[in-house]
């Protein structure tokens, strides 16, 4: 459990506490001593014993103390981090963008954003190809308008990559949290679903990818006698 200051400059401000804790150890009033021939022309007067002097004195400083000390922190903005992890849970929603998903089957596609929540929360959108908006956070409303134009990708990637990534900007953005997870693919039934990690809420919207006619190879060539490693060729299908 952290905190953390907005302002951290002005907790130079507490030094000043030794201010009312000299004033009440140090600075004392000088006192004069009176005499009377005869105590009768004295009026009577209420007395204090010296133990409720002394305790009132102290309460006097504890209260001065902290009055300094709230107003001292409350310029320097504290934030505790704990407490704040512990109420806040940061969304994660991956969509699948690959072509093999979206081209020819946009309509379906578009049709989830109707599912989609309209609020101003955050969110983080990831998608195939890494890219720096990845570490921004939008709206739902915002991803609402975006979903229509969301681009295509020729790029699949391993799952493990995309749970890496959520790792890497949770711990940035949100550590310590628990991060709620969307996940929307067609999910090959010949490719392993993701592992999941075990501190984190997930959910799965299923795509149902558009169906195409199998195809069959005749015959394949290759332009090189030898296929070597790090040089280009051409395969002819």
């Amino acid at each position: 459990m952290n905190i953390s200051f907005g302002q951290p400059l002005f907790l130079w401000g507490l030094l000043s506490i030794g201010v009312p804790i000299w004033l009440h150890f140090i600075h004392k009033k000088s006192t004069s001593t009176l005499f009377f021939s005869d105590i009768r022309v004295l009026k009577g007067t209420p007395t204090q014993g010296k133990g409720f002097r002394y305790l009132h004195d102290l309460v006097l400083l504890l209260f001065r103390i902290l009055a300094l000390s709230a107003l001292i922190l409350a310029f320097s903005q504290p934030k505790w981090d704990g407490l704040l992890q512990k109420k806040s849970s940061q969304t994660y929603l991956f969509v699948d963008n690959h072509v093999g998903l979206i081209e020819g089957n946009r309509a379906a596609f578009n049709s989830l954003a109707a599912e989609l929540p309209r609020s101003k929360k955050p969110v983080f959108l990831l998608l195939n190809s890494f890219q720096n908006t990845d570490f921004e956070s939008k709206t739902w409303n915002e991803l609402y308008d975006l979903w229509p134009s969301l681009k295509m990708s020729d790029r699949v990637d391993i799952p493990k990559s995309i749970l890496d990534r959520i790792a890497e900007i949770n711990a940035e953005q949100n550590a310590g949290s628990k991060p709620n997870i969307i996940w929307v693919s067609d999910f090959p039934r010949l490719s392993p679903w993701p592992e999941f990690p075990k501190n984190s809420e997930v959910q799965i919207v299923p795509i149902k990818s558009q169906s195409s006619a199998n195809i069959v190879v005749d015959s394949i060539s290759n332009n090189n006698a030898q296929i070597q490693s790090g040089r280009p060729f051409n395969l002819k299908v």
